[in-house]
């Protein structure tokens, strides 16, 4: 028996493996089998299950972030007016010696204090940043693997406009995705572009290496995520420069 698989509103679309649609997630023209819906539909849970644990970390990360600038806001305003107390009563009392012993232990204190806060915000924006990662990650690895490949591709577009063979080589587990990733791609017929896919054993899982004459290019899953992480650093530099 075949089904018309259709995918709603309530499901997020994870019926469709991208926005070309059902033929994406091995179904064409939105037609499969009975016992394949079971397993189409246990990937789309997977994919809304990861969606919401990331958008529910980023949100905790958030809340802490925002009560712990509240506390320094706070702490900084109570040690403004314990130090101004100080230096009240160092002057009324008429004793300069007081007076600029006070004002020296204020700005000691005020130091101490904006360096603690500056740590403390420099390790909340690497904890939050650690968070975005590691959800946008996850849902990577739990994404549609012949996509992935797919979108290796497209990034290396300089390279294949000069080259009229390419080759990919991934490891044994992820042949069969990248393979069927890249005959998925409609562009390659067009472009007079031939990707051969080959296995090197000595690649590890999520590897993507495109090879011509003219050079190299890694795409891998983990080069990426690497950029990620580099990018999240350089915006958590940027922002503690800029508070």
């Amino acid at each position: 028996m075949l089904i018309w698989w259709r995918a709603d509103a309530t499901d997020g679309g994870a019926g469709r493996a991208g926005a070309d649609g059902p033929g994406e997630a091995g179904a064409p023209d939105g037609v499969l089998r009975a016992e394949q819906v079971a397993a189409l539909r246990e990937v789309a849970e997977i994919r809304r299950e990861a969606s919401a644990q990331a958008e529910f970390l980023i949100l905790q990360a958030q809340a802490q972030a925002d009560q712990l600038l509240a506390d320094a806001q706070a702490q900084a305003e109570a040690l403004m007016q314990d130090a101004q107390a100080h230096i009240d009563a160092a002057c009324q009392a008429g004793r300069a010696d007081g007076e600029r012993q006070a004002a020296l232990a204020w700005h000691e204190r005020q130091a101490g204090q904006l360096l603690d806060q500056a740590e403390a915000v420099r390790g909340l924006h690497e904890k939050l940043a650690d968070v975005v990662t590691s959800a946008v990650e996850r849902i990577v690895q739990n994404g549609d693997r012949a996509a992935l490949y797919q979108r290796a591709l497209r990034s290396v577009q300089t390279l294949s406009r000069s080259a009229t063979a390419l080759t990919l080589k991934v490891s044994h587990q992820d042949f069969e995705a990248a393979r069927d990733g890249i005959a998925a791609v409609p562009e390659l017929q067009g472009a007079g572009l031939n990707v051969e896919v080959v296995v090197d054993p000595a690649l590890p899982i999520g590897s993507c290496l495109f090879e011509s004459n003219f050079g190299v290019v890694d795409a891998s899953l983990d080069t990426q995520l690497n950029a990620l992480r580099q990018a999240m650093a350089r915006a958590v530099r940027r922002a503690i420069a800029e508070g």
